[in-house]
């Protein structure tokens, strides 16, 4: 690069910096007057109408400007950073309002279903106290005798591979061949669920739990409890159905209550956790 070139671009942006301090200075001018533009700058009046004027930009006038450019720059950026920081907070409070009515909705739709299965249950074990009362009936009525006088055994109920139980068998792997890690994981959370919750933790658990027996279901064909006979058509459809809408429910409810243990941890320097 010439020398003069490079003098010519030092010059050119010199002039825009004169530039830009003159319109912050006629713009406090306009604002406030001359009087209260010099005190509020510290500089006499004089020197003050000398620049407005047209003369030459004093460097006491320079450093004046540059201090108020400065301190207005700063200003901005502090009402900006406090502004971000209270669109941050509203969107938390919003974010927790969602997330308590979400899931408040999910419990209600869940104590509806746990009931009608709790419904369904009862009505299976009178169903079953019946069955055996018949059966016993029948034993006694017509058991077979052994060589030894003692009444043989009655045959032992057949399992259907593709009804789950919540007891396990030893013949469980075998019964339910590719679904029984399913089946096993399924079991294990279970055992250690509670069936209603409120943090994180349980939320995830929850979470697996719903995403397992629509694999099951839909996947595997398998039937679950409290159902004891496969199930097929229209309440096959439905128990899919209301399980999906479970799980997606959940999942919104847990992504919400990790995107507002972020913010929390952001907010309070990592001092907040769950």
């Amino acid at each position: 690069m010439k020398p003069g070139e490079y003098q010519c671009e030092a010059v050119n942006d010199e002039e825009r910096h004169e530039l830009r301090l003159r319109a912050l200075l006629h713009n406090l001018v306009r604002r406030k007057g001359r009087g209260q533009a010099a005190r509020e700058l510290g500089i006499d009046l004089r020197t003050l109408a000398a620049c407005v004027e047209g003369e030459s930009m004093s460097w006491r006038m320079r450093e004046a400007l540059e201090r108020l450019a400065l301190r207005d720059w700063e200003r901005s950026a502090a009402d900006r950073h406090r502004k971000g920081m209270e669109d941050l907070v509203q969107r938390v409070n919003s974010l927790e309002t969602e997330t308590r009515d979400g899931v408040e909705a999910m419990r209600g739709e869940i104590g509806v279903v746990r009931q009608e299965l709790g419904t369904q249950i009862r009505q299976m074990e009178r169903r079953l106290n019946r069955q055996e009362e018949s059966r016993n009936a029948g034993v006694g009525a017509h058991g077979r005798q052994t060589a030894g006088g003692q009444e043989a055994d009655a045959p032992a109920v057949q399992r259907h591979p593709e009804v789950v139980t919540m007891e396990p068998a030893p013949d469980d792997e075998e019964l339910y061949g590719e679904a029984w890690p399913l089946v096993e994981e399924w079991r294990r959370l279970w055992a250690d669920h509670s069936s209603k919750g409120r943090g994180l933790t349980w939320l995830v658990r929850e979470e697996r739990i719903r995403q397992l027996e629509v694999t099951m279901l839909e996947v595997h064909g398998l039937t679950l409890p409290p159902e004891t006979e496969p199930l097929r058509g229209l309440w096959r459809r439905s128990q899919i159905n209301w399980r999906k809408k479970t799980f997606r429910d959940v999942r919104r409810a847990r992504a919400r209550r990790e995107f507002l243990r972020e913010v929390r941890r952001a907010l309070t320097l990592n001092l907040w956790w769950d």
